[in-house]
């Protein structure tokens, strides 16, 4: 007999933005996003860091589960390492494969050191977007 349940699909990322923050307008439930960035000039470290995370994914289908990390690059190639800064799930349904799942994920973690970090989003341990954040230690 076939197996006749639905395909085991991994969403798709449509966007991913990293922000200072986002408002969802409660009539139209439309989001919008503050403050966009790729760098952040820290005046010392260890700093803290908060921002928002907005996605959209499409083409699931059933209950999924995505997963936002956010990692060091130094501990990000290290297979040692103790793992992501930041981590949280999302757990996600459609029953429309076309549909378009839009959420935000707000983020707070401290910098401890000057180079390169990344924002990451998972679904079934498969990536499916990556933004880096460049930290600057600037003088007051």
């Amino acid at each position: 007999m076939p197996n006749l349940s639905p395909p085991s699909r991994v969403p798709y990322c449509l966007a991913m933005v990293l922000a200072d923050g986002t408002h969802r307008d409660p009539e139209t439930g439309k989001i919008t996003i503050l403050g966009t960035f790729h760098s952040v000039h820290a005046r010392n470290l260890p700093a803290p860091l908060d921002f928002a995370v907005y996605f959209a994914v499409t083409d699931c289908l059933g209950r999924s589960k995505l997963r936002i990390e956010f990692v060091d690059e130094l501990q990000h190639l290290d297979d040692d390492s103790e793992g992501p800064i930041y981590s949280a799930e999302i757990d996600i349904e459609s029953d429309d494969p076309l549909s378009m799942i839009e959420g935000v994920v707000n983020i707070h973690v401290d910098i401890e050191r000057e180079g390169a970090y990344y924002c990451e989003l998972y679904a079934r341990d498969a990536p499916l977007m990556s933004r880096r954040v460049i930290v600057k230690e600037v003088e007051s």
